[in-house]
């Protein structure tokens, strides 16, 4: 009974190192290539979507407050907090949203491996690396 137990213990600690594994080479492509799109990017001025969050950002960031309740306040907030500790840099946010964005293949893998397969989650992960 003893050794069964332990087989099992060491069959299950194996797959988890292959998960473990597959999901760090999942994560490192991810960032890889987000960073390298950021990259790509390099003073590119903030337009559209992305001027807004970033005014907004600056704006709590030098104190003056959130100005509207038409956008959400989180990811404003978020940008004011690095653009106070770390000043005004577009790089900045684009490079924590590409950290951020990479985390999410993770929890993709975790989703899709409960309600799906383990095949399954390794797609879905490997997919939203590209994305």
């Amino acid at each position: 009974m003893i050794l069964k137990t332990n087989y099992e213990t060491l069959k299950k600690a194996a797959v988890n190192n292959r998960r473990n594994l597959t999901l760090g080479f999942i994560l490192a492509l991810a960032l890889l290539l987000r960073v390298l799109y950021v990259v790509n990017l390099a003073q590119t001025p903030p337009v559209q979507d992305s001027f807004e969050y970033d005014y907004y950002g600056a704006r709590i960031a030098s104190g003056a407050g959130y100005p509207t309740t038409l956008r959400g306040p989180i990811y404003p907030f978020s940008l004011g907090v690095l653009y106070f500790l770390y000043g005004h840099h577009y790089q900045l946010a684009r490079f924590a949203q590409a950290i951020v964005s990479a985390f999410t293949c993770i929890l993709i893998f975790f989703l899709a491996r409960k309600v799906f397969s383990n095949l399954s989650a390794y797609l879905a992960a490997l997919m939203s690396a590209f994305f």
